[in-house]
């Protein structure tokens, strides 16, 4: 099962690791600074408060699940069983999300024997697949001028 092993920077409760080039396939320009929107992912149902969420924000079927190309930021595991990440200056598109519980903060997605997953993992519309990763086609939604909410559980 591949599932996304984000590369985020050095632990921090804001550390944001942004690839927009690789992401959007944009030219990074002034003209793009703060033209999107926020879209808020909550992650729900952890059964612990160690280490941290990461997420990745994905603008790009291709690269779907891929460590090197998203948008990426991290939440805190809160005593509700939530975290929640939050992406800033979203551009409109068709996107998805991809997140997991990295209870020991090593920035990896553990997996066990046959790559079945140690760790606690969603994705955006609560894609799942009961034996492998989940799907673009499942996870994918729609941003425009508005911000977006949304939420799923972990599995």
């Amino acid at each position: 099962m591949h599932l996304p092993v984000p590369k985020l920077p050095a632990p921090g409760p804001t550390a944001v690791a942004l690839c927009a080039v690789a992401l959007l396939g944009l030219a990074a320009s002034p003209a793009h600074a703060g033209d999107g929107t926020t879209v808020r992912f909550v992650i729900k149902d952890l059964d612990s408060t160690k280490g941290r969420v990461l997420c990745g924000l994905y603008a790009n079927e291709d690269k779907w699940l891929s460590p090197d190309y998203y948008m990426g930021v991290e939440g805190k595991p809160r005593s509700d069983g939530k975290a929640v990440c939050v992406f800033h200056d979203v551009p409109p598109g068709v996107y998805a999300i991809s997140a997991f519980h990295d209870e020991d903060d090593d920035q990896e997605f553990d997996r066990g024997l046959f790559g079945i997953p140690k760790e606690d993992y969603c994705a955006s519309n609560d894609a799942y697949r009961r034996f492998g990763p989940p799907s673009w086609e499942d996870a994918i939604f729609r941003v425009g001028d508005k911000p977006v909410r949304m939420s799923a559980p972990v599995h």
